[in-house]
């Protein structure tokens, strides 16, 4: 009888330090997977408000409707400044499906307002298959070259989000069919994170592929951001281009300070981006450019 009073008291001593230790590995647990989505979110969050501030192309993956007119003067040292307009937004269709989008992308002009006939001008309409905070899938179809020599396209696009650490990398493969140019591809891999809240670093690895050229091409950027302040941003851009059918294999590189500042709310942009290029074709000597742009935001 001892003995199973004994054996009793054992078992209720195991349970009593055993459970507790159960519920706060639980509770760790709980609180380590609450921090790691908070973590995650909040690197998505400044991620995707830098890009609508920035006007990043990826600003056109995002889901909301929007509509962006830039309109840009640049230059490269020898051959004077060059004048541009540049239109492209996003356009949910509720009344179809939440899951519709009207995409367009044009460079406007007298004759031309919306900058869809001309050769650079697209417009497509995209259906979110899948669209959550970690992946979105999405398929589009549409047509390129303006409406004066149109292309009929389509696109499948799947965009990965998953966190390492305090870096969040951002996966987007691309495949794109073209009507009498066949087909091309690319692989987009982001790599960002925040440091001190003031700061975003975010390297671009995008290797690309086209049937009508041989090899394939790799870009590889690296983007150093601080916020001076609420309205006012500086990013600095180191821009490489490669070419595997290039005996240099490097094309182009770019180094970039961007300055980007709101002038009314988040509706009307400035932005000043002097820089030096430095081609294959100039022997990789630096040539002074760069380009002044004000963009006009308009969103619900």
């Amino acid at each position: 009888m001892r003995r199973l009073r004994h054996t009793l008291a054992y078992l209720l001593l195991a349970l009593l330090t055993t459970l507790p230790g159960a519920a706060s590995a639980r509770l760790t647990l709980g609180f380590l997977a609450r921090g790691h989505a908070l973590i995650t979110a909040g690197l998505q969050d400044t991620a995707n408000w830098l890009d609508r501030f920035f006007g990043d192309e990826r600003v056109q993956e995002q889901a909301s409707s929007e509509l962006r007119l830039g309109l840009t003067t640049s230059f490269l040292e020898g051959e004077g400044a060059q004048f541009g307009t540049r239109l492209r937004g996003r356009v949910n269709l509720p009344r179809i499906s939440q899951r519709f989008q009207l995409l367009f992308e044009g460079e406007p002009d007298e004759s031309d307002p919306t900058g869809l006939q001309s050769g650079s001008g697209s417009s497509s309409l995209r259906v979110l298959l899948r669209n959550t905070p970690a992946r979105r899938l999405s398929f589009a179809l549409g047509f390129r070259g303006g409406l004066k020599d149109p292309h009929l396209f389509v696109r499948t696009r799947l965009t990965r989000l998953y966190q390492n650490g305090l870096w969040l990398h951002r996966l987007t493969p691309t495949v794109t069919w073209i009507a009498d140019d066949d087909w091309e591809a690319y692989l987009r891999h982001d790599l960002e994170r925040t440091f001190a809240g003031r700061y975003f670093f975010r390297t671009t690895t995008k290797p690309k592929w086209a049937d009508k050229e041989d090899g394939f091409r790799l870009e590889q950027n690296f983007t150093w951001v601080k916020r001076l302040s609420l309205l006012r941003y500086v990013a600095f851009d180191w821009l490489n281009e490669f070419y595997s059918e290039r005996d240099e294999k490097l094309e182009v590189s770019h180094l970039r300070l961007r300055y980007r500042r709101a002038i009314w709310y988040d509706k009307l942009f400035l932005e000043l981006a002097p820089g030096l290029r430095f081609h294959a074709d100039d022997g990789f000597h630096p040539r002074l450019e760069g380009y002044v742009q004000l963009e006009v935001v308009f969103a619900p």
